[in-house]
């Protein structure tokens, strides 16, 4: 009997693995595009924009800035969430995507973020890379 105790647990935890892995697996911390977006829209603590079609959520009491596609951009769905970080004595920006639509989009989109995040701390006064106080989103 001590034998199928082990087995059977080990059963539930591979029976439950989908579900836990969806929402880890996820670098934004939602399993899917609309869970954030309706989570993030829940929360009272966030400002809601929507900028050229785009839902931008910022949740500036931990320095995320969210970016959510708008229905008929090639990405869309997807999600981007930008954390403002200090490494090294200096800010950063930290970028995490999920993209639900095709590979080459969802590339495109990174690419695109990942330029804007260039120009953003090439624009930061010398000043706040150093450690500084953060500049303003």
């Amino acid at each position: 009997m001590l034998s199928r105790v082990p087995l059977l647990a080990l059963a539930c935890v591979l029976a439950l693995a989908p579900a836990m892995t969806a929402a880890e697996t996820s670098s934004i911390g939602y399993s899917s595009v609309a869970e954030a977006l309706s989570s993030l829209r829940a929360r009272p603590d966030v400002t809601i924009q929507i900028k050229a079609g785009w839902t931008i959520v910022d949740d500036r009491a931990h320095g995320i800035l969210w970016s959510f596609t708008p229905p008929g951009h090639p990405a869309y769905p997807a999600a981007v969430k930008r954390i403002l970080v200090t490494r090294d004595g200096g800010w950063y920006v930290d970028t995490r995507m999920l993209c639900e639509a095709e590979k080459e989009p969802c590339d495109k989109l990174a690419q695109d973020f990942y330029d804007l995040n260039d120009n953003m701390r090439r624009s930061i006064p010398h000043k706040h890379r150093s450690g500084g106080q953060p500049p303003p989103q």
